[in-house]
């Protein structure tokens, strides 16, 4: 198995996949890595936001001790 530059490095990974978007060089794109990051941004950002909501709603608030 090749190393690639994401397992090598990911932030020189991520600064060169932002340069590749930005001036839509698409054929430079490490797409499979690209996809699971997003993937995974995805899944964080969902578990954030319940995290977030989860106080403020009061169905999902537990009993309070009296």
């Amino acid at each position: 198995m090749t190393e690639t530059l994401y397992n090598q490095d990911f932030q020189i990974w991520l600064e060169n996949t932002i340069a590749s978007l930005k001036n839509r060089d698409f054929n430079t794109l490490d797409v499979e890595n690209l996809i699971e990051e997003l993937t995974e941004l995805g899944k964080l950002k969902q578990i954030l936001d319940e995290d977030f909501f989860l106080p403020i709603n009061p169905i999902n608030r537990p009993p309070q001790k009296r």
